[in-house]
């Protein structure tokens, strides 16, 4: 399942999104109003969003605020969300490559939806690389345990 997140400032290209998502025959859930609000808040949607997505390693994310930052702050608040903000394809596919992000962040003042599209497609056709990225990946979503070494000297 992918849920798509946003806010006012996402409004209108989530909206469009939502229409490319129907069209390529993905399974989506909106987390967020279904007509234009002012007031929406980016931190309630992506919350609301991070819950659902940790229910299933196989559930992404799609958050849109106005630059993308408050978005992705917000989503990598939780451990097990990995988000990033992509504004190209090729971005999005390193990113999910090497990083196995789980939520991809739009800014709408950046990225049109032409753009999107290409960076969404990128997203959701690209596979994990595994190997030598999965202990990173590991210490991105769990912590790292660091062992302090004995200094020289002591």
């Amino acid at each position: 399942m992918i849920y798509v997140a946003y806010d006012h400032g996402g409004f209108d290209l989530a909206q469009k999104v939502k229409e490319h998502l129907s069209k390529i025959g993905e399974e989506f859930e909106s987390v967020g109003s279904d007509f234009l609000q002012p007031k929406d808040d980016y931190t309630i949607s992506a919350f609301t969003a991070n819950k659902k997505i940790m229910q299933s390693v196989k559930n992404r994310g799609i958050y849109i605020c106005t630059t993308g930052v408050g978005s992705c702050i917000a989503a990598n608040r939780e451990n097990k969300i990995r988000a990033a903000i992509c504004d190209n394809a090729r971005t999005a596919t390193i990113a999910r490559q090497k990083n196995n992000i789980n939520v991809l962040v739009l800014g709408s003042e950046q990225t049109n939806f032409r753009k999107a599209k290409k960076i969404i497609d990128a997203f959701l056709s690209t596979p994990f690389e595994g190997g030598r990225h999965l202990k990173r990946v590991r210490d991105l979503t769990y912590g790292i345990t660091v062992v302090k070494e004995k200094e020289f000297g002591e």
